[in-house]
């Protein structure tokens, strides 16, 4: 029978496409490409999902010794600890990772007598008062550059020179391998928190440390682990294999909070930047009678210093090269107020002439030093 006038248009269709052959089945290249592409990405997805649920469990479940002091916290919420004691909400992928006491709880509050004029850019309450002790360990990179300042004080070559005693001290015995350390581990969780909430943890040198708190780092010495590793600090003692003293240290750690003052020169706003530390936080004031304790915080807060600062370099130099830096100058922006440089105290929006001077100030040998300071090879 013959078929009406306008009859079915799906098959008229279908059959002026197959008389019509696209030209050297160029369409059907781009077809198995994009399914290709599809079943790429989809593997992908999978891979990404499986290595988040396999650090989640690593995080969770395997990590009791790190997480023994957080869980034996009281329990004020349902979601206040993560780690073991997460919900299994918490431990899916995209999950929030474990919260951290808010520093204006730890930053001691004054009822009575003259105020401290200077505020942590941590404390959103007007009442809060900035740190008075140095013995209080930042929580943030600029709090970590103005407690290496505040540290250095007016006698900079006598509480460089006891700094540096108190590192040598305190690292130049510890062995190859796993030593804990409880003062250690409170200042390590307040790093570990950092990292996890500044949103910088995707950038490779912040990923990386953020790492050491969640796998115990391999320290056995072979050529896999030479190959593979570039600084010898992450497996040898390098007081003892290099030979450094205590003035060693304390000249290195001198240029160290050079670079800070020379890096706040370009970020910050002249008048209105406030120390997270008030003047009386001296070195006599804090550690003259315990100089260990020193050594912990310096030590504690040298993953969050150097993985901070060394991110927003390789950020930097990134855009730079790439010439996106015009363009995508908002991230560097975004993480140099993650970093904790926020107005009033410091610039609102940094140009990269700013940016790029601040950084140029801060060497990579001041950061290398940070980081051997920081004790891989015994408490990771």
């Amino acid at each position: 029978m013959k078929a009406p006038a306008g009859g079915d248009k799906k098959r008229d269709l279908s059959k002026c496409v197959s008389t019509c052959p696209d030209k050297d089945g160029a369409d059907d290249r781009r077809t198995d490409k994009l399914e290709q592409m599809k079943e790429w990405k989809s593997r992908f997805d999978e891979f990404v999902s499986y290595t988040h649920t396999v650090l989640n469990d690593v995080l969770g479940d395997t990590r009791s010794d790190a997480t023994s002091e957080l869980n034996s916290r009281p329990v004020n919420s349902p979601s206040g600890n993560g780690g073991s004691r997460c919900s299994p909400q918490q431990r899916t992928l995209g999950a929030d990772p474990p919260s951290i006491q808010s520093s204006s709880q730890t930053a001691q509050k004054i009822d009575g007598g003259p105020k401290c004029a200077c505020k942590s850019p941590n404390i959103t309450n007007v009442d809060k008062v900035a740190y008075h002790a140095l013995t209080e360990p930042p929580r943030n990179v600029k709090e970590c550059m103005d407690w290496l300042i505040a540290l250095k004080g007016k006698d900079g070559e006598k509480n460089m020179a006891a700094l540096g005693a108190a590192v040598h001290k305190f690292l130049a015995d510890k062995p190859v391998g796993y030593t804990k350390v409880p003062a250690l581990e409170k200042v390590k969780h307040i790093t570990k928190q950092f990292l996890y909430k500044s949103g910088i943890w995707n950038i490779w040198p912040a990923k990386r440390i953020m790492s050491r708190f969640n796998i115990r780092m391999f320290k056995e010495f072979c050529w896999f682990t030479k190959f593979f590793t570039f600084y010898k600090s992450d497996y040898e003692n390098i007081i003892q294999t290099k030979g450094l003293t205590a003035k060693d240290i304390a000249d290195k750690l001198g240029d160290v909070v050079s670079g800070c003052e020379r890096f706040l020169k370009h970020i910050k706003n002249p008048g209105q930047y406030k120390s997270a530390y008030c003047p009386e936080a001296t070195w006599d004031a804090s550690f003259a009678k315990n100089p260990e304790a020193c050594a912990v915080i310096l030590v504690g807060i040298g993953p969050m210093f150097y993985a901070g600062l060394e991110s927003l370099l390789l950020e930097f130099e990134v855009l730079y090269i790439t010439g996106l830096s015009h363009y995508c100058f908002d991230n560097i922006h975004m993480m140099v107020k993650a970093l904790g440089f926020k107005e009033p105290e410091c610039r609102s929006s940094p140009s990269i002439v700013d940016v790029n001077r601040a950084l140029s100030r801060l060497d990579d040998h001041e950061l290398y030093t940070i980081y051997d300071l920081s004790g891989f090879w015994a408490f990771y």
